[in-house]
């Protein structure tokens, strides 16, 4: 039930389906589900597959618990990236 949700958060590396795989299969069922990744890889960029979901948000591991409820809030403001409110 995709309305079910208020967000998807995910790490990017999950066993099987990858967290991106995931945020992507979700956003073909609800486009506008807000989406937090996340991920403890080496220098601390940003995988190139979070970069093609639109309004997904990267918070690098280890993060602040303010740091990630602010990606998280700002994701369900502004879940596709555009501007628009949520």
């Amino acid at each position: 039930d995709p309305d079910g949700y208020a967000a998807i958060v995910a790490d990017v590396v999950l066993g099987g389906t990858s967290g991106a795989e995931l945020a992507v299969a979700a956003r073909t069922l609800r486009r506008d589900l807000p989406i937090v990744l996340s991920s403890g890889w080496s220098g601390r960029t940003v995988p190139e597959i979070i970069s093609t979901i639109p309004g997904a948000r990267f918070v690098p591991k280890p993060a602040p618990p303010d740091e990630m409820a602010r990606a998280i809030a700002l994701a369900i403001t502004d879940p596709c990236g555009d501007g628009a409110q949520g």
